[in-house]
């Protein structure tokens, strides 16, 4: 949805996937055997990889707005949010994005020249997310029956913290101009 006014314009925008329940991307051979035995933990499709997403729903909005005949200022935020599904998991190998939401923030100029545009801009990216651990190294124990020496016993307070700067940088040529 675009809303033009008499020196800018102001769009929205949205985007929605559906859900794909969990299935098996790739069947492993179920008699090969794996060494040590207690990573299979019993489970026949250990090596079997999976796969399947949850819903997602992702929002943008723009803002432009021209300074002057020359000069164009841009801003502009939207979501990225993942797909990777944290529900109901088949324990075992899958294949999927980090498992985290990311939101950006755009700001930009674009100078007019004759019959063409360049336009510089910057992005910034932050995304957070509080996981399990998939190991435990802080207090080195045996853990339970695996005899996992000095792995210690899991918790959910890791954290992952996403930070990105782009710089860009963009040129447009308009044919019918010259």
């Amino acid at each position: 949805v675009a809303y033009h006014y008499k020196k800018g314009l102001i769009s929205l925008s949205g985007e929605y996937f559906f859900s794909v329940e969990q299935y098996e991307m790739i069947e492993a051979d179920s008699t090969d055997p794996t060494f040590p035995s207690y990573l299979s933990n019993g489970v026949e499709k250990f090596l079997t990889v999976f796969n399947g997403a949850d819903a997602v729903l992702n929002m943008a909005i723009g803002w432009e707005h021209q300074i002057n005949n020359k000069m164009i200022v841009h801003l502009g935020m939207r979501s990225d949010f993942s797909y990777a599904r944290n529900s109901n998991r088949v324990i075992g190998l899958t294949i999927a994005t980090a498992p985290y939401d990311i939101y950006h923030i755009s700001s930009g100029l674009s100078f007019r020249r004759k019959a063409s545009r360049i336009s510089l801009g910057l992005n910034y990216s932050i995304a957070l997310r509080k996981i399990g651990q998939i190991i435990n190294l802080t207090n080195p124990t045996i853990n339970g029956n695996q005899n996992l020496f000095l792995f210690g016993k899991t918790e959910p307070n890791a954290s992952i913290i996403y930070h990105s700067v782009t710089l860009l940088i963009g040129y447009t040529y308009y044919f019918a101009l010259k």
